[in-house]
């Protein structure tokens, strides 16, 4: 019978986050943990007991159920001694809306999920439960498991590129804006380690951020707690947004003469987002580009019509 008298419904429409809810409800355990823990908040020892699985196991678990937005934990003092973590439930209940939105304007795209790449060293995958792939090595970045990464990095100069859908709004849009969260990459983290990153849209310059550093030292508000806190941490959400008067990062204007009319999105079915750092780039400090379960800021890349 269904859950009527709940308030907390969740609804979702977006593509991705669909996909990201039902992996993590895909385990027959992860939905025993979430079907326990409506009844009553429970600790990661109770749920391990319950279900017969070893704490560790049982860790991993409730990382993928929190990297869903499905559960929240808490840790506090336990009753005798140390700590322990409090599991319970961040929603009643789902609804996917599968009906396409003709007045959807933007789109979300996940950092794994690029198409084009340059790095150096150092660089490297993470996801919110864990490393995707061997740190430093170029040649694994294309491993299918990077689709469920929330942090990439490269150092030096180096570039991520994705390819955005032209949405049917855009045909009567007068811009676009891209937003991500950046920052320069060194080893472990730098706070004052400069780095020049550059947007692109089909090959041309929108704007160029200076990052101040590769931000370590303090907890990102969604980075995972496996994360060590003198690693990188969190980045600077950054808008480049270009119109039919030219190109703005940070609504100030930039110095590239490009302007919206010059891509001709009427005929085109996509556009491609390149974020990285020049070869000619004063500041050749790598980029670091953080995902919603990654950083301070809960989003991927979003490129919105205006």
């Amino acid at each position: 019978m269904p859950y009527t008298d709940k308030k907390n419904i969740k609804h979702i429409n977006d593509e991705v986050e669909m996909t990201t809810i039902c992996k993590a409800l895909s385990s027959p355990q992860r939905m025993m943990i979430m079907q326990a823990i409506t009844r009553k908040t429970m600790t990661v020892s109770e749920l391990a007991n319950l279900l017969k699985l070893a704490q560790s196991t049982m860790t991993v678990h409730i990382q993928e159920l929190e990297a869903a937005g499905l559960l929240r934990s808490v840790v506090k003092p336990g009753p005798l001694r140390g700590q322990r973590k409090l599991c319970s439930t961040a929603i009643d209940g789902l609804s996917f809306v599968f009906a396409a939105e003709d007045n959807k304007n933007s789109i979300s795209m996940p950092v794994g999920h690029f198409v084009d790449y340059s790095v150096k060293p150092t660089c490297g995958i993470h996801s919110s439960i864990g490393q995707l792939i061997k740190s430093d090595e170029p040649a694994a970045f294309t491993s299918p498991q990077r689709a469920d990464a929330q942090v990439v990095w490269c150092g030096e100069d180096g570039y991520f590129e994705y390819r955005f859908q032209v949405l049917p709004c855009a045909a009567k849009a007068n811009g676009m804006e891209i937003s991500a969260e950046i920052c320069s990459e060194f080893r472990d983290s730098k706070n004052d380690w400069k780095s020049d990153i550059s947007l692109w849209i089909d090959g041309k310059l929108i704007g160029t951020f200076n990052s101040p550093g590769d931000m370590g030292g303090r907890r990102g508000r969604f980075t995972p707690s496996w994360v060590a806190v003198d690693w990188t941490q969190y980045g600077f959400l950054v808008k480049w947004r270009i119109d039919d008067t030219g190109c703005f990062l940070n609504d100030k204007k930039t110095k590239s003469s490009t302007v919206y009319k010059d891509f001709n999105i009427k005929e085109k079915s996509d556009v491609r987002v390149r974020i990285g750092v020049a070869s000619d780039a004063e500041n050749k400090g790598g980029v670091n580009l953080f995902g919603k379960h990654y950083g301070d800021f809960e989003q991927d890349i979003v490129l919105k019509w205006l």
